[in-house]
């Protein structure tokens, strides 16, 4: 997981936060993994319903960082 993906289950809603406010949260190849992972393993956790992506500060994500 990536220092810069934070997740957290409470009351059957997984929130998945990107967490990286000093760059926009653009993602890096390390970021996108880790995404990628918690989908994986959230779509196997029966206990979750729904998957919010959320990221912290003004700016959600401008997309890749190259």
């Amino acid at each position: 997981m990536s220092d810069h993906v934070q997740i957290e289950i409470r009351d059957g809603i997984a929130r998945v936060v990107l967490d990286r406010p000093d760059r926009d949260n653009a993602l890096t190849r390390e970021m996108l993994t880790a995404v990628r992972d918690a989908a994986d393993s959230l779509s196997k956790d029966a206990t979750v319903r729904a998957v919010q992506l959320r990221a912290t500060g003004p700016v959600f994500c401008p997309g890749m960082e190259v």
